[in-house]
């Protein structure tokens, strides 16, 4: 029930929707609902309800909506009988009971369906007949097409600014999810900003959490301080984002806008890179001119060239501020000459380990044992936050207490990240068959900038219902970049891989399908940016 209230209801908050049948539905009890301590304890007012032998559909109602009315919740109910709840409200017991006695809706159910359309009613939320299934969809279309004109006005232009900052926003939301940060990583960082107009350089192995730590660093930063200028840029957050040029672009349009510009940006990219060192210098120049606070992360991800960081400038002036991250190679190696100031991100110690998986479960109203926590952040696999972040996020949808010790010492016995991962797919398939499974991951990892839903939908020929589930329980691990459905890291990509796509045939079948895909939908961005990229990974050049 907890994981019912909070994965499903409170996920989708404020928006609401309740049909009312013919069915009162199940009334769980005082004895039934106590089976979930963590439930009463999150949400007290339901001892009341039990007690009351309210329905597990009224219990649901209440939480989405009844007990605080919103203007973002409807609820329809089927025609019958027990329609016109003014009429009903005007009525005599007797003569209600004798129209109820007249229902197929069995006696049991009848006082406790007429009490929630009372209770419905009372609270002011539109309550909507309909006798058809096609009448209710017309019914519910209308009003999430309302909802959406109203909370998502669709602008008449969106700047080219503003196309350019979506991936990344979405980019950094994903990566600080439930993010628990170092106090001494957030020191350096206002240190930094504060006083030191040297760059400072982020650096550590893959799987540390740089990205994490730049995306908290960048919201923090911006919370406590309103009139900042922060620009933050991940390479590989968006489809067009991963060569030098995409960088220096970007930054070149937010200092544009921010300090009201009239230079032109080149549209060439030596000029680009030559330009470059001249408007960071214009950041922060005026006397009430905020300076330019910038993160870079990943240069270690940049395409071609660009890893040999000749394109940024050796002088940073004092008026920006630069954060970089990068993993040890090339990009870290040229940064090091430059005499910069380097943070190494450091593997997570015991005691931070701990702290991590308390913050991390009690967000989800969960707790591990004292034993289980020490079992857990005295492995040494879990100094690595990626390690760490996936196995809470598994035991965090175990719904066994009982067998929750041995469900800990099958993750904690994997070799390592890769392996990790082969047990979450396990899990995986056991929730939702091995099938539908290898389906849609190995769809998601052929594509080359990711997949939409829809598209999903179109490739697999899945019920949109068992989709939904299946990309639902992968939210951790999933990001969406510009409306596709991509990896939130390399190390799943590499697992589904290893365990479905073994052999170089499969690795073309699957590159081969999204090919025929794209090659039946009409010409566009999508079909332009995937049907030839496809064939080529294919083998196919005909």
């Amino acid at each position: 029930y907890t994981m019912l209230f909070r994965s499903e209801i409170d996920r989708c908050r404020p928006y609401f929707i309740g049909i009312v049948g013919s069915r009162y539905g199940w009334v769980p009890g005082m004895p039934e609902i106590e089976k979930d301590p963590e439930l009463l304890e999150l949400y007290p007012w339901l001892r009341d309800y039990a007690e009351r032998e309210k329905s597990i559909i009224e219990m649901e109602f209440a939480h989405g909506a009844l007990r605080e009315p919103h203007d973002s919740a409807f609820f329809y109910e089927q025609a019958g009988p027990i329609d016109g709840m003014d009429l009903l409200d005007k009525m005599d017991e007797p003569s209600i009971k004798s129209i109820l006695s007249t229902m197929s809706i069995p006696p049991t159910d009848r006082p406790g369906l007429l009490a929630l359309k009372r209770t419905i009613h009372s609270t002011g939320l539109p309550l909507r007949s309909f006798a058809m299934p096609e009448e209710l969809g017309e019914q519910v279309l209308a009003d999430l097409i309302t909802l959406l004109d109203r909370d998502f006005p669709q602008k008449a232009h969106i700047t080219p600014l503003e196309r350019e900052r979506l991936p990344h926003d979405a980019y950094s939301i994903n990566r600080r999810r439930s993010y628990v940060a170092n106090p001494e990583y957030l020191s350096r960082f206002r240190e930094h900003v504060e006083r030191d107009s040297l760059p400072l350089i982020l650096s550590g192995p893959s799987g540390l959490g740089k990205s994490s730590l730049m995306a908290y660093l960048a919201h923090e930063y911006e919370r406590n301080n309103p009139d900042a200028f922060v620009v933050q840029h991940f390479v590989g957050a968006s489809t067009t984002g991963s060569s030098p040029s995409d960088v220096i672009r970007h930054v070149m349009m937010e200092i544009k806008a921010k300090y009201d510009l009239a230079d032109d940006i080149p549209s060439d990219d030596a000029k680009l890179v030559e330009e470059f060192p001249v408007w960071l210098a214009k950041s922060g120049t005026g006397v009430r001119s905020p300076k330019l606070i910038l993160l870079i992360d990943a240069v270690n991800q940049l395409t071609g060239i660009g890893q040999e960081m000749h394109w940024l400038p050796d002088f940073i002036p004092p008026s920006v501020r630069l954060v970089i991250s990068t993993t040890p190679g090339v990009p870290l190696d040229e940064l090091r000459t430059r005499g910069w100031t380097e943070l190494e991100i450091r593997p997570l110690s015991e005691s931070q380990r701990r702290e991590i998986a308390r913050e991390y479960l009690a967000e989800f109203n969960k707790k591990l044992t004292d034993r289980q926590l020490l079992t857990i952040s005295s492995d040494p696999k879990s100094e690595s936050p990626l390690f760490l972040r996936t196995l809470l996020e598994e035991l965090r949808l175990f719904g066994h207490h009982s067998q929750l010790d041995a469900h800990i010492t099958n993750y904690l016995e994997s070799s390592g990240l890769s392996d990790l991962f082969q047990r979450v797919l396990a899990r995986m398939e056991q929730d939702h068959g091995t099938e539908e499974v290898q389906s849609v991951m190995t769809a998601i990892w052929a594509a080359r900038y990711g997949l939409s839903e829809t598209e999903l939908l179109d490739v697999k020929h899945l019920p949109r219902i068992k989709l939904s589930e299946l990309l639902i329980s992968m939210d951790y691990h999933l990001m969406q970049r510009e409306g596709l459905y991509t990896f939130f890291h390399y190390y799943l990509r590499d697992a589904i891989a290893f365990r479905y796509l073994a052999e170089a045939d499969d690795r073309t079948a699957a590159h081969a399908r999204i090919g025929e895909y794209f090659s039946t939908r009409e010409y566009g961005d999508r079909r332009r940016d995937e049907q030839p990229w496809q064939w080529q990974e294919a083998g196919n050049r005909e």
